[in-house]
């Protein structure tokens, strides 16, 4: 049986990638994505175990949309929405 040290190290690399992609379909799976489209003006819940009643309800004030080499953020100012009674 002869070896030859290309084929290990295409072997080698070949099983680190597959592990490489396991690893990263189960990292993916742990963490849900929060991404809505949001419009300035448009209201929207959110909830967490440090908001007081577990939920909030928010109106986006401003919203900016930032494209640059890390990839696309959009990042929204919000206020708390209160209805006066009449």
């Amino acid at each position: 049986m002869s070896y030859f040290l290309d084929d290990d190290a295409s072997q080698v690399r070949e099983l680190k990638d597959k592990l490489e992609k396991l690893q990263s379909d189960f990292l993916s799976t742990q963490f849900s994505v929060q991404q809505e489209n949001v419009e300035s003006g448009q209201r929207f819940k959110r909830r967490g175990a440090n908001i007081v009643g577990g939920e909030i309800e928010l109106v986006a004030s401003e919203v900016t949309h930032i494209e640059d080499a890390s990839g696309y953020h959009m990042v929204v100012k919000a206020v708390n929405k209160f209805e006066v009674p009449a």
